[in-house]
C-alpha cells in the first residue's frame, strides 16, 4: 500500500507538493493561525531569511549527491551496480535536479519578498508557510530516493 502511495507521489512529485503546501496554508488560514498578529515583524524576517538560507544549504547538498551519482556512473563501481543499469537512474537525477530548482526557487522568491515587501509582514508569513512545507517534502523526497537506490545496492 505505501509502496503505491510512494509511486504515485512520483510521478508528478513538484506538483504534489505544492498542492499540499497550498493545502496546508488555507488550513492554517482557516484556523486563524496565520491571523495571529503577536508575531513581531522582525522576527518573521528573519524567519524568512533563515529559510532562504537553509534552502540554499539543502540545495547544494542536493547538487553534492546528484553530481556523485553522475561521476560514478563512469566509474568501475558503476559496473558492478544495478541501479546505473536500472530505469531508475534518469528518474533519480530528474527528481533530485527538480528538488535542487525548487529549493533555488524558494531562495529566491524568498529574497525577492524580503526586498520588495519590506513593510508588510503578511506576505513573509504566507511565503514562510508555504516553504516550510514545500523545503520538508523536497527533502524527504530526496531521503526516500537515496533509501531506495542503498535498498537496491543491497
Amino acid at each position: 500500500m505505501i509502496e503505491k502511495i510512494i509511486d504515485f507521489y512520483f510521478r508528478k512529485p513538484i506538483l504534489i507538493d505544492f498542492c499540499l503546501s497550498i493545502l496546508v496554508g488555507i488550513g492554517m488560514c482557516k484556523l486563524k493561525i496565520l491571523a495571529v498578529h503577536s508575531f513581531e515583524e522582525e522576527k518573521v524576517k528573519d524567519l524568512s531569511s533563515d529559510i532562504c538560507g537553509v534552502c540554499l544549504t539543502a540545495a547544494g547538498f542536493i547538487l553534492t549527491i546528484l553530481t556523485l551519482i553522475v561521476t560514478f556512473k563512469n566509474s568501475d563501481y558503476a559496473t558492478k551496480s544495478k541501479f546505473y543499469d536500472s530505469p531508475y537512474y534518469f528518474q533519480t537525477t530528474k527528481h533530485l535536479k527538480n528538488g535542487v530548482k525548487v529549493l533555488i526557487g524558494i531562495s529566491f522568491l524568498g529574497y525577492v519578498l524580503l526586498n520588495f515587501y519590506f513593510d508588510n509582514s503578511q506576505y513573509l508569513k504566507y511565503f514562510n508557510t508555504l516553504s516550510i512545507v514545500l523545503v520538508f517534502l523536497t527533502l524527504w523526497r530526496c531521503l526516500l530516493i537515496l533509501s531506495k537506490i542503498i535498498r537496491m545496492q543491497s
